[in-house]
């Protein structure tokens, strides 16, 4: 298994592009004379964090393991001391 390092959210230009993208188009939707109106693109940005927060569980729930790692449920749980490092050759009791 190779280490991959933990993956934090963040917003990048591309990911500023496509939420700018999301509020207009859904501004539009909603009020088709918003034309950049704050308080649209306020209402609006809380529908998308509304709406990305009540995907989560099921997404959650629907996840999969990484291209690459494998879960076996039968498998010992792999030992762990502090740190956070994996200790070769050990195996959980």
């Amino acid at each position: 298994m190779t280490d991959t390092p933990a993956v934090t959210p963040f917003c990048d230009q591309a990911s500023q592009a496509v939420v700018d993208q999301a509020v207009a188009s859904l501004g539009t939707v909603r009020d088709p004379d918003w034309l950049g109106d704050a308080g649209v693109r306020l209402h609006v940005l809380a529908s998308l964090i509304a709406q990305a927060t009540a995907l989560l569980p099921d997404t959650v729930a629907e996840g999969r393991d990484p291209i690459g790692v494998s879960f076996d449920a039968t498998a010992p749980p792999v030992p762990f001391e502090a740190g956070n490092f994996l200790i070769e050759g050990r195996h959980a009791s």
